[in-house]
């Protein structure tokens, strides 16, 4: 065997067991990582993770507003500080609408926005792959790969979350912020020349998720 081809298969068996590895950690903590928050004279239903959400390993808190029914139901909430992904916030909107209160403690809550935090945290020791430098094919648009850049999208990068093979490269590229189709359609092409490799150097378990930021030139 060839010592090139030695070096994929290891990437490959790599990249394969941390595949693996994330989803199995992904439903362990659906199981144990789910909350129930507490609040004052109300009840809210345990936090339904989104299962994109577990398998990209993305977290964050939101800070959702909601407004209170005299029968005690939450009939409004919104996003008041968004958590940096989509998924989490609007899970975190359902989550609230979850909430009930007793007719008592609604009377108190009337004509105004009560505001309440959801933590969605996992554990955060996996090690990611790290980009092979110089593996990106090069583009008159876009200057590189920022690691773990999570600023909103915006004219300077694209944020992002993505899944990498056995091979090293991107799949499963999902965008955050909604950026038109032809831009949109610009990063997931370059990102897909990209290549992603684990340090033999690091210790711990592997992970296939990344997240960071597509800068712009």
């Amino acid at each position: 065997m060839s010592k090139h081809f030695r070096a994929a298969a290891a990437l490959c068996a790599a990249l394969c067991a941390a595949s693996a590895a994330a989803q199995d950690g992904a439903a362990a903590a659906a199981a144990a990582g789910a909350e129930r928050i507490s609040i004052p004279g109300g009840t809210c239903a345990i936090q339904q993770w989104p299962r994109e959400a577990l398998r990209y390993e993305i977290q964050g808190n939101a800070r959702i507003g909601y407004r209170v029914t005299p029968a005690g139901d939450v009939n409004e909430a919104r996003v008041t500080k968004s958590s940096g992904w989509a998924l989490l916030d609007a899970a975190s909107v359902a989550s609230a609408k979850t909430c009930r209160f007793t007719p008592e403690k609604a009377a108190t809550m009337q004509d105004r926005e009560i505001p309440v935090e959801f933590a969605w945290t996992l554990d955060d020791d996996d090690v990611h792959p790290s980009l092979v430098p110089g593996s990106c094919m090069p583009s008159s648009a876009i200057s590189g790969f920022q690691p773990f850049d999570h600023r909103p999208t915006n004219a300077t990068g694209v944020k992002v979350r993505f899944l990498v093979d056995g091979n090293g490269q991107p799949h499963g590229i999902k965008l955050e912020g909604d950026p038109d189709a032809a831009l949109a359609d610009q990063v997931v092409r370059h990102l897909e020349t990209c290549r992603f490799a684990f340090d033999p150097a690091s210790a711990g378990m592997h992970t296939d998720t990344m997240t960071g930021r597509v800068l712009m030139r």
